[in-house]
């Protein structure tokens, strides 16, 4: 019997959505030291109409096939300014390999999970 080989995650991407009450962090494949350090980058510090981005209070983790060390360090560092508030961030639709990273690491309880 031969194996057929495991199809590679699509490449990792994050961007920033407004959303209700704040703004979303979106998370789309391989969310790793390489996707992060473009995020980094290209980090917008300002929203198309010019004015500020405002406080990360969601994160759609809906398209993220995985994510390491370095992806969790950014999910706690965009979401800080919200539970500095007083806040929760909502983690949304985490797949089961982010939400076992997030356990694994102890950093699922930052987080209100929320599933549709």
């Amino acid at each position: 019997m031969t194996r057929s080989p495991v199809p590679p995650h699509p490449p990792g991407a994050v961007w920033l959505e407004p959303g209700n009450g704040g703004v979303v962090l979106h998370l789309r494949g391989e969310v790793d030291a390489a996707t992060v350090a473009r995020w980094e980058q290209d980090r917008p510090s300002t929203g198309t109409d010019g004015t500020a981005q405002g406080v990360v209070v969601a994160v759609d983790a809906s398209a993220a096939a995985f994510l390491n060390s370095t992806g969790v360090a950014l999910l706690v560092r965009e979401t800080d300014a919200h539970r500095r508030a007083g806040g929760r961030p909502e983690l949304r639709n985490p797949s089961r390999a982010v939400l076992q990273v997030l356990r694994l690491t102890g950093m699922a309880g930052l987080f209100d999970v929320v599933t549709d």
